[in-house]
């Protein structure tokens, strides 16, 4: 109770849980027992075989720090000069792990792009990672590809078209509050309009799984 004052005043507080609906009762998760939980577990990962494996592209660059941010991230303009090396560096990284994981004998299901802010790249340097990416995706048939576009702030139709176009399939558009006060608090650098306006140019894409 004390972080939370210390970090929304109460005003604010108020104001972003009117804008919420619970999806569940929390009184009701005391009656799954762990038999129930792992039936769960056991059934939404049946089509995972101990061969399959994951890729996590992280692109630990944002526009601001959030306030409540705990993640390895850089968000100082000096530091953006680092991207360009970063993205050679980070290209190079894909090619060998994709190797790594095909001398292992290894099935790649799933490539997740991360953050970080990976939409925090221009359009030619978001081509270019894309298109690295998209490489190895048809090698290994991934059937999950997915791109943390992130902030509405630095999310564009133009980035959202390459990601199309080079096979991405799911992507996560993050808005943390839809509550214009609250983002301001928090030091986000958009508002909630700006969130619609991003899922909506997803959507005029092609994206379907948002």
């Amino acid at each position: 109770r004390l972080l939370l004052d210390l970090a929304m005043p109460r005003d604010i507080e108020s104001a972003a849980a009117s804008e919420h609906t619970a999806l569940f009762n929390l009184d009701d998760l005391g009656e799954l027992g762990d038999a129930d939980n792992a039936a769960r577990e056991t059934a939404l990962l049946a089509d995972v075989s101990p061969d399959c494996c994951g890729l996590y592209v992280s692109v630990p660059f944002c526009p601001t720090r959030c306030a409540y941010c705990s993640f390895v991230s850089y968000s100082n303009r000096k530091l953006f000069a680092l991207i360009p090396d970063y993205l050679d560096k980070l290209l190079g990284d894909i090619r060998e792990t994709a190797d790594l994981i095909s001398s292992l004998g290894l099935r790649l299901s799933a490539v997740y792009i991360g953050g970080g802010t990976p939409s925090i790249l221009d359009a030619a340097q978001t081509e270019r990672l894309f298109s690295a990416l998209s490489d190895c995706v048809e090698r290994f048939g991934v059937p999950e590809f997915t791109y943390e576009s992130g902030r509405p702030d630095t999310t564009t139709a133009e980035k959202l078209a390459v990601a199309k176009r080079c096979g991405v399939n799911r992507v996560s558009i993050n808005p943390q509050s839809t509550c214009d006060a609250v983002l301001e608090r928090i030091g986000r650098r958009h508002t909630a309009a700006d969130f619609f306006r991003a899922v909506d140019e997803a959507h005029r894409v092609g994206f379907d799984c948002l």
